[in-house]
C-alpha cells in the first residue's frame, strides 16, 4: 500500500515543512515552486522529528526535521537552524491544529445550514 502519500504528503504540508504548505488555485504554478510529488514523496518517504537536549535535566529540548532523511526547513524562526526550539515548535503545531479545527467547524456549520435550507424548500 503507499501509506507514504497518504500519511506523510498531508503531515508535510500541514506544518509547511520546505514550504510544501504552498497553495495555489492555477496547478501550471507547482512546477515553478518546485513541487513535483514523486521527486518530494518517493516510494519509502519519510518525515523525521529528531530531539536533542545536552543533559536528562535540560529544559531546552531542541528539534531538528528530516524528510527523506534531509535536513528540511519549517516556517518557525529560529536563532539556532537547523534546529527548532520545542517550545516554538509546540506552539506552532497546536496554533496550525487549532486553525484546522476552526476551519473544519465552519465548513460543517455551512453544511449544516444548507441541509436546514434544502429542507425547508
Amino acid at each position: 500500500m503507499l501509506f507514504h502519500k497518504k500519511i506523510v504528503l498531508p503531515l508535510v504540508c500541514l506544518i509547511g515543512v520546505n514550504g510544501f504548505d504552498f497553495s495555489t488555485d492555477n496547478l501550471d504554478e507547482l512546477e515553478t515552486h518546485d513541487w513535483w510529488c514523486s521527486c518530494v514523496f518517493p516510494m519509502a518517504s519519510n518525515l523525521q522529528f529528531v530531539f536533542y537536549r545536552s543533559n536528562p535535566k535540560d529544559k531546552d529540548v531542541l528539534v531538528k526535521v528530516l524528510l527523506n532523511e534531509v535536513e528540511a526547513t519549517l516556517p518557525i524562526p529560529t536563532d539556532c537552524a537547523p534546529y527548532y526550539h520545542w517550545a516554538d515548535f509546540r506552539q506552532f503545531c497546536l496554533t496550525k491544529l487549532a486553525a484546522y479545527k476552526r476551519k473544519k467547524r465552519d465548513i460543517t456549520s455551512r453544511f449544516i445550514h444548507i441541509r436546514v435550507e434544502l429542507a425547508r424548500l
